[in-house]
């Protein structure tokens, strides 16, 4: 067996972590399972980094997060040197990635299902419990408890894992019905979660997923969505409209206020502390719940050009490898990630959390896929 392959374990505690019923337990083990083992192999597979030299979403990466160290230089914040330890962190992450696109791709098909397999009971287990074990009464708004314990931000992860395992079909029969199981048990969870822009992004990739699996079960999958949609607004257009917009507007005005007020191309730096008012709801929020504004606010146009490049050519590189099935898995996730950053998500700088399942997993994924891609343009089943 290969010493990289020693990364396996660790990859899948980065994937299952959030089950764990804290994020202090869940780097604890992430430390020993991946990072411990990715510093160990960092010299011995220091050429690996050469199949990467044309990568430019990986000069775009490593160049956000030197921007990102450099920033906290002009950041009042304080405590710098943490705040560059869970950039190397980052770092570091990726490279396990990287050591691990040397692997067939059949190998992380089986690990991505798995995880997201397991993931998929968790949620149906997580709905079951609340209305009808508990009787929650059907309005309660699902959680999983533990660190997926905020709803929100609970339903991005999910929804991570649902189209994972959702562009994995298998093609047995037998299999498949259990695969479709599954996926109830997420779309079960992510409705009853109650979060307008994880349907908006749920219903974004899954309509947009015939584009790159050409059978036509997902073009039924889509138009049926569209028709659920429909149906609903038609006949319970509460379910849709109900709390408005959750004032994300009036937080995107604000935010967008305090960039335009301060230095456009630096930023307020790295791990800023600031306020944005909502003068109708008489309350104050650390964040304008839209990630693209938020690495404008702290690390000005040069880390958001950067941002935009690296996570750009994510979806460039899933595009052009879309014949494969990891390109579908990161292109789907892509698209999911791509419309939950306009109405949550806001701290990428930080140790792995739920954050991280819409952005720096897909990256690694995507760098994994890279390396497939220029190894055989044929998919490895």
């Amino acid at each position: 067996m290969q010493a990289r392959q020693l990364l396996i374990p660790g990859i899948l505690c980065l994937l299952l972590g959030m089950l764990l019923p804290s994020n202090k337990l869940y780097h604890q083990i992430v430390g020993v399972f991946l990072w411990g083992p990715g510093l160990v192999l960092l010299w011995r597979y220091r050429k690996e980094a050469g199949h990467f030299s044309g990568c430019v979403m990986l000069y775009a990466a490593l160049g956000f997060l030197l921007w990102s160290a450099l920033s906290a230089t002009w950041s009042s914040a304080g405590d710098e040197l943490r705040r560059a330890k869970y950039l190397l962190l980052i770092a570091l992450s990726l490279w396990t990635f990287m050591l691990l696109g040397g692997l067939p791709e059949r190998v992380w098909l089986r690990l991505l299902a798995g995880a997201a397999a397991l993931m998929g009971v968790v949620a149906s287990y997580a709905w079951v419990n609340t209305y009808l074990v508990q009787g929650m009464p059907w309005s309660f708004r699902i959680a999983a408890g533990g660190q997926l314990d905020h709803s929100i931000l609970a339903a991005q992860v999910f929804g991570v894992f649902m189209l994972m395992f959702y562009n994995l079909m298998p093609q047995r029969r037998l299999a498949q019905c259990g695969w479709l199981l599954v996926i109830c048990g997420f779309a079960a969870y992510l409705l009853f979660a109650q979060s307008k822009g994880i349907w908006l992004a749920m219903l974004v990739s899954i309509c947009l997923t015939p584009l790159w699996r050409r059978e036509p079960f997902y073009r039924v999958m889509a138009a049926l969505s569209v028709l659920a949609v429909v149906v609903s607004y038609l006949f319970a257009p509460d379910v849709l409209t109900q709390r408005g917009m959750s004032y994300r507007p009036e937080l995107f005005e604000q935010g967008l206020q305090l960039y335009l007020s301060g230095n456009k191309w630096l930023g307020l730096g790295l791990g800023e502390h600031y306020l944005l008012s909502v003068q109708s709801l008489g309350a104050e929020f650390d964040h304008p719940h839209n990630l693209f504004l938020n690495i404008l606010i702290q690390v000005g146009a040069v880390g958001f050009v950067l941002w935009c490049l690296m996570w750009g050519c994510v979806a460039l590189t899933a595009w052009q490898f879309r014949r494969l099935k990891l390109g579908s898995v990161v292109m789907a996730v892509w698209v999911f990630a791509s419309v939950a950053f306009l109405s949550d998500g806001f701290y990428v700088w930080d140790k792995p959390r739920d954050i991280w399942f819409i952005t720096w997993i897909p990256l690694g994924l995507a760098l994994v896929l890279w390396r497939l891609g220029k190894t055989s343009e044929q998919p490895l089943q």
